[in-house]
């Protein structure tokens, strides 16, 4: 879930990627509808805002993603001077609305990462430093069974695995030329770009992308980030059946990562034996994690894929055999079909 303070504020390698590209159930909620600003050329107000909510809407069908925008229509204002956070609350209803509005979003959304602002906003925009806000505390209000006792919908409280922020901490910029099965044949930076560029009134169509959305994780339960260019990394995706090669990677059977985890390589090799890598790291104390593969992946398409166990003095690599794991010369192709492919995979002794 990715809740943002405007249209076009949206990390668009993010949806495209995880939306678009593995065809996950990604929710984006815009906090207000940008209607305070149409570029000059649509006076501020109820229609400046209904043409960026359009706008919103035909970036999402660009970035492949099967929900439309979720738009919480509070008050676009208060811009960058300091000292504006409580006023901008205040014309929100007060903070307790807007924050009983996003706990009941993930309460019933139940997303397993959330994506918002850093805590300075940025750049200092109010809008986008009471998102923050916001956001933050609604990710602990919705484990609390003590508040939000009587929201009209489903209400169950629910505890958000990841919490990521925007520009927080993290050094590593977002692979934009990864190839995925639910993109039709666009890269993510290219899906990025055709979402992004819906954005008319903000001059953004004139723009492209960066080359990713750089942000950091700002608290976990599933423990922190170590291959750190994923942001479901340490999640298990099963149940949503991501259109790529997805599964389990473990150690031997009765073995367990010591203290510090193990981090094992993963290879992949196409039909014209071009190959990549990918890391995952088993943490302390578990014999294994889930993996999903995000780059080069697309339908129709045949793969090897194989992890390497560096151990002391050798480097030991086995790829996937539907019998078991076997050397590369032996191992079995797996067949990227549309709602993607589970294997399970075994590191070398």
């Amino acid at each position: 879930m990715a809740i943002v303070a405007h249209p076009d504020d949206e990390p668009s390698a993010l949806l495209a990627c995880y939306g678009g590209g593995l065809g996950l159930p990604v929710i984006w909620v815009q906090m207000t509808s940008g209607d305070a600003w149409c570029g000059g050329k649509i006076p501020a107000g109820p229609k400046c805002g209904a043409v960026r909510e359009k706008e919103s809407l035909d970036a999402a069908r660009n970035y492949g993603m099967k929900n439309p925008p979720i738009f919480g229509r509070y008050v676009d204002c208060c811009g960058w001077k300091k000292d504006r956070l409580a006023e901008n609350l205040e014309r929100w209803g007060g903070k307790e609305k807007a924050l009983a509005f996003v706990v009941g979003l993930i309460r019933k959304h139940r997303p397993e990462v959330v994506w918002t602002h850093n805590v300075d906003g940025e750049y200092r925009h109010n809008n986008h430093i009471a998102c923050s806000l916001i956001t933050r505390e609604a990710v602990l209000a919705a484990a609390d069974p003590s508040r939000f006792r009587d929201l009209p919908e489903a209400n169950d409280p629910w505890k958000v695995k990841k919490l990521y922020l925007y520009n927080h901490g993290w050094n590593k910029w977002y692979k934009m030329d990864a190839i995925l099965p639910g993109l039709g044949g666009r890269s993510v930076a290219k899906a990025a770009a055709d979402g992004y560029h819906c954005h008319v009134t903000q001059g953004k169509d004139k723009e492209t992308p960066g080359s990713g959305v750089r942000g950091g994780l700002w608290s976990s339960s599933v423990g922190p980030d170590v291959a750190g260019d994923d942001i479901l990394e340490n999640l298990d995706l099963a149940r949503w059946k991501p259109r790529t090669i997805y599964g389990t990677v473990s150690l031997p059977a009765g073995q367990v990562a010591p203290e510090g985890g193990i981090r094992l390589t993963m290879w992949i090799v196409d039909e014209t034996n071009k190959s990549w890598r990918r890391f995952a790291h088993i943490p302390a104390g578990k014999n294994g994690t889930w993996f999903h593969l995000l780059y080069g992946m697309d339908t129709g398409k045949s793969y090897r894929v194989g992890v390497q166990r560096d151990l002391p003095g050798q480097k030991k690599k086995l790829f996937w055999h539907r019998d078991g794991m076997k050397p590369e010369k032996e191992a079995d192709r797996v067949t990227l079909e549309k709602d993607g492919a589970k294997i399970d995979l075994v590191a070398p002794e």
